[in-house]
């Protein structure tokens, strides 16, 4: 199973990925775990990739340029491949959540 981890701390991803469950599930090819930088597709000369809300208020929303060419680089290989977008206001991703995108990842596969 593949993960594309789109993030401002591409570092964290990597290094966290050699640790516990997940760093021995990497060492024993049951998964692979790929960091992509979209800090490289930022905007302008500071490479943003955040703004100020529409209409005011307090904190900053991504732009939705940087955030779409990064998930324009990550080649998908695999039919019936998922993106995830983890947000405040979705669903919480929970045990039985993760249970059923592995059941349908390994019907797929």
């Amino acid at each position: 199973m593949r993960f594309d981890i789109i993030t401002l701390f591409p570092e964290m991803v990597s290094h966290l990925a050699t640790y516990g469950v997940i760093g021995r599930a990497v060492r024993c090819k049951k998964v692979t775990i790929d960091a992509v930088d979209l800090r490289q597709f930022g905007e302008g000369s500071h490479l943003t990739t955040d703004d100020r809300p529409f209409g005011g208020g307090d904190g900053m929303v991504m732009k939705p340029g940087p955030l779409l060419g990064a998930l324009r680089s990550i080649e998908r290989e695999e039919f019936g491949s998922r993106v995830i977008l983890l947000t405040p206001q979705g669903t919480v991703l929970n045990q039985a959540m993760a249970r059923n995108l592995a059941a349908a990842s390994s019907l797929s596969s």
